[in-house]
């Protein structure tokens, strides 16, 4: 996990963040319920952002064709 980590500086203080992957594998390991549900909710949230992503890569893509009118 130290590995995948995110530096942030905040202040001029730099701040260790755990990856996004790895605080889902936290929160599902610690199997309290609420790390379960603040899971379930970051999933959704990711998903929903990856699900947009592709969606406006794909408007993208079509609205630069040639033939798209």
């Amino acid at each position: 996990m130290w590995e995948r980590r995110e530096v942030a500086e905040v202040k001029d203080v730099l701040i260790n963040l755990v990856a996004l992957d790895d605080l889902l594998v936290l929160k599902r390991a610690a199997g309290r319920k609420v790390d379960l549900e603040d899971a379930a909710l970051l999933e959704k949230f990711v998903w929903g952002r990856f699900e947009n992503e592709i969606r406006e890569e794909l408007v993208q893509t079509v609205s630069a064709h040639p033939d798209f009118r």
